[in-house]
């Protein structure tokens, strides 16, 4: 049964979107040479501030784009980024990491950089990331500058030690998340730029609508409630760092 549940993950993951409008160009460490990074717009209706999305370990899937079509629906651009399908990389959520924190970095700068250079952006830049990639988004916070992102959003990131953000962070977690437990959070209350929500009763996915499955050994559950009062937390932060 676990390993039916983790297929379909990861084939619903691969059928999101067939086509990408936008390739940028990465130099991958890993593979010692450049690589093309899809990219797939949801433009504003004139020009915005761009939200970077950063997706999980099993890849993208058709709940990314329910969220990013949310996200632009406040006025932002939105760039979904495929990390994985050019570098032939299925999922990765197991031990070996085939693209790295350091690697994700790097895409969302790429990215970030181009995006500056579309008649379309205006203003500035802000990364929003779900589990694997809220833990990039902890990465781009840590690196970023005043001229490149003003402010990132992860969702259900593992909060490991030695973040140092520059710029302002919000996370929001479950209490019962077993895959990123949310205590290893509590390292970072007391510093400066975080702004943590932790949410009761609310396990791994929260925003992802669907039933309750398993993948990894993992409870993933969506929770209503607590996506209502997250995403509205989010919008309100990016308003903040973004528009104002």
């Amino acid at each position: 049964m676990r390993k039916f549940l983790v297929s379909s993950l990861l084939i619903c993951s691969a059928s999101v979107q067939a086509f990408w409008e936008d390739h940028v160009a990465v130099y991958d460490t890993r593979l010692k040479a450049t690589v093309e990074i899809p990219v797939d717009k949801f433009l504003a209706d004139s020009p915005a501030p761009t939200i970077i999305y950063g997706h999980g370990c099993g890849g993208l899937g058709p709940r990314d784009t329910v969220t990013v079509k949310l996200l632009r629906s406040w006025g932002y651009n939105v760039l979904l980024i495929n990390s994985f399908k050019n570098r032939n990389v299925e999922q990765n959520c197991e031990k070996q990491m085939f693209v790295t924190r350091q690697q994700r970095v790097l895409d969302a700068v790429s990215v970030s950089d181009w995006a500056k250079q579309q008649k379309w952006h205006q203003g500035k830049i802000g990364y929003f990331g779900v589990s694997q990639g809220g833990e990039s988004a902890l990465s781009v916070a840590s690196w970023a500058t005043a001229d490149t992102f003003s402010a990132v959003v992860a969702l259900y990131p593992a909060c490991r030690p030695g973040y140092n953000p520059n710029v302002p962070v919000q996370i929001h977690i479950g209490s019962d998340d077993d895959w990123t437990p949310a205590r290893n959070c509590d390292r970072y209350k007391q510093v400066n730029n975080f702004d943590i929500h932790e949410y009761p009763n609310t396990f791994h996915g929260f925003e992802r609508q669907g039933p309750t499955i398993y993948a990894y050994g993992h409870r993933i559950e969506y929770n209503a409630e607590s996506t209502r009062i997250s995403m509205q937390k989010t919008r309100a932060f990016f308003d903040k760092h973004l528009k104002e």
